[in-house]
């Protein structure tokens, strides 16, 4: 559950990352074909493993 705080319902919440068709709802348009979700997969997955590792040094 993400609480906001302040008056900014835009706030950034450090260390929230979305993954997958939660990330980019804009990237299929109106519709979907069923095929696509599998390329979204290696392309869209890769790129966020890249970015959790940037993101998430320990």
């Amino acid at each position: 559950v993400v609480h906001i705080k302040g008056d900014n319902p835009d706030a950034v919440v450090p260390g929230l990352l979305a993954a997958g068709e939660a990330a980019c709802a804009s990237v299929h348009g109106a519709n979907r074909l069923g095929a696509n979700s599998l390329l979204d997969i290696v392309v869209f997955g890769r790129a966020c493993a890249n970015r959790v590792a940037e993101t998430c040094k320990p």
